[in-house]
């Protein structure tokens, strides 16, 4: 009864149960998972027959990795630990760089600031996902997050009260103009935020291995299945093509200055009904 719940709402990202696991941890582990909704089982037994009929999505990932788990972060534990990974991964960041660019004063920063997104957005509801990758057991791990506003939420990067005094605490008043440019980049490239979903932020600790189109599938799917756009804001250039062959077009620029310093922010989007619509490129400087 559990499983046929959950995978009717993913049901592409398994996670592996052990070979030995027992039918009482099996049943378990259905009850622990009944009341969230991102979560699908694949038995070992099942792993080959994955792979061969999923091969673009589960391709490497069911050989290369022991187990999938992927959770709706729900709780402060899970939010303190979606933070580290995000904060990682986004302590480089080129737009936060040019606001501050001593390193060390820049990630306390951005840690206040990533605990804030997190924490905003799961108090809406949204759909938070935490995802830890074990890559060949017992020698490495990779972890992953992603966090998505549903149509009708706000962006934390906008001008919502709380996200303008902390980028305007944090980074000074200057950044109070990006927190208005962020929105009108939204609204021109999206328009009504009631029609599309929009992540806010994506990391993991171990590029370069599938994690990010694993976990980037997810929303995905939720979005296409009500109907809505999909919607993110991408800082590094290089990351544009990952986003392209996720379906993902270019639809908007937003370039940011500060003391002679400038980075570029890239809006990408997707439109479930008519991707090939979005053509006219937005700029905002």
């Amino acid at each position: 009864m559990y499983l046929a719940a959950v995978q009717s709402v993913f049901k592409q990202l398994p996670i592996i149960i052990p070979k030995r696991a027992t039918p009482h941890k099996l049943d378990s582990i259905f009850k622990k998972t009944s009341q969230r909704t991102s979560y699908c089982i694949i038995f070992p037994v099942q792993a080959e027959q994955f792979i061969t009929n999923k091969p673009t999505l589960a391709g490497p990932l069911v050989s290369k990795f022991a187990l999938l788990h992927p959770v709706q972060i729900d709780n402060e534990e899970e939010i303190l630990a979606a933070c580290l990974v995000l904060q990682s991964s986004f302590q480089n960041d080129p737009l936060f760089s040019v606001y501050e660019q001593n390193t060390i004063k820049r990630a306390a920063m951005i840690g206040n600031i990533v605990a804030h997104a997190v924490r905003t957005t799961t108090e809406r509801g949204t759909n938070f996902l935490f995802c830890p990758f074990y890559i060949q057991p017992k020698i490495s791990k990779a972890v992953a997050c992603i966090v998505s506003t549903p149509p009708g939420g706000k962006n934390p990067w906008g001008t919502e009260p709380g996200s303008m005094m902390l980028m305007g605490k944090q980074f000074g008043t200057s950044t109070l103009r990006v927190c208005k440019n962020f929105d009108l980049l939204t609204e021109k490239c999206c328009g009504q935020v009631e029609n599309h979903y929009y992540v806010a932020l994506i990391g993991c600790t171990k590029p370069g291995h599938g994690i990010g189109k694993a976990i980037m599938s997810i929303p995905m799917d939720i979005a296409a299945q009500v109907g809505a756009d999909f919607y993110l804001e991408n800082s590094t250039q290089d990351n544009t093509k990952f986003y392209e062959g996720l379906g993902l077009k270019q639809c908007g620029e937003l370039v940011l200055s500060n003391n002679g310093i400038s980075a570029t922010c890239w809006a990408l989007r997707k439109d479930p009904h008519n991707n090939d619509a979005i053509t006219e490129m937005v700029k905002i400087q």
